[in-house]
């Protein structure tokens, strides 16, 4: 009973379709179908069709509007912070100065074996700002950190009890750091350059004098 209920049920809708497909045809033909009836197959009709074909079917002139497609941002850096969480900034200003200028994986690494407190934290947020620099455009094998710095946050003051009734204030320290990822030059781009510069400073293979005027010469006789 279900499966001739179902079969009833196809069939209709197969009729249903045919007649709207009819319908449309027939309307077309007489200049009365409808402005999606123009609409390519395989999806919706382009700004200047429908402009177009509702234009005709009021009998004004087709005004097509023309649509301006912006080039797409080309981002050089991207940006990445942690959260304001509880540590001196002067500790973690450490780790800042120890990612800062490296390349993006070896920056990573350096937080992955850190003994340091707060250096899962800031790996994290590395690890999320890679992949938002790798979304904007930016090519991992090129990504260094070119910037990073540690801002303060707001200091908590609690008591501090102190013996003969006395008390004093102990402040809580926050901070949170902040990076700049660019692309700069790789691993090997770096020895190249630093290879040249030492081939560069050999001057002459044997004595070779330079005329460098004396500095912070020591006291001696004028005449």
């Amino acid at each position: 009973m279900r499966n001739r209920l179902a079969v009833r049920d196809q069939t209709d809708r197969h009729r249903e379709e045919a007649e709207r497909r009819r319908a449309s045809r027939r309307a077309a033909a007489e200049g009365k179908g409808s402005i999606f009836d123009t609409a390519p197959p395989g999806g919706v009709p382009e700004l200047e069709v429908v402009e177009e074909a509702r234009a005709v079917a009021l009998g004004r002139p087709a005004r097509i509007r023309k649509v301006v497609q912006r080039p797409k941002k080309v981002w050089k850096e991207s940006t990445g912070k942690t959260a304001v969480f509880k540590i001196s900034h002067r500790k973690l200003n450490k780790l800042a100065q120890q990612i800062g200028g490296k390349p993006i994986d070896t920056a990573i690494l350096q937080m992955q074996f850190s003994s340091k407190r707060a250096a899962t934290r800031i790996k994290s947020m590395l690890a999320l700002a890679r992949g938002q620099a790798e979304d904007k455009g930016l090519r991992r094998e090129r990504m260094v950190v070119a910037e990073a710095w540690v801002n303060k946050g707001p200091k908590l003051m609690r008591m501090d009890i102190k013996g003969r009734g006395r008390f004093g204030v102990k402040h809580h320290p926050s901070a949170r750091m902040c990076v700049v990822l660019k692309e700069g030059k790789t691993r090997e781009e770096k020895k190249e350059a630093k290879l040249r510069k030492r081939i560069g400073l050999v001057r002459s293979a044997g004595l070779y004098r330079e005329n460098v005027p004396i500095r912070n010469a020591g006291p001696v006789y004028a005449w």
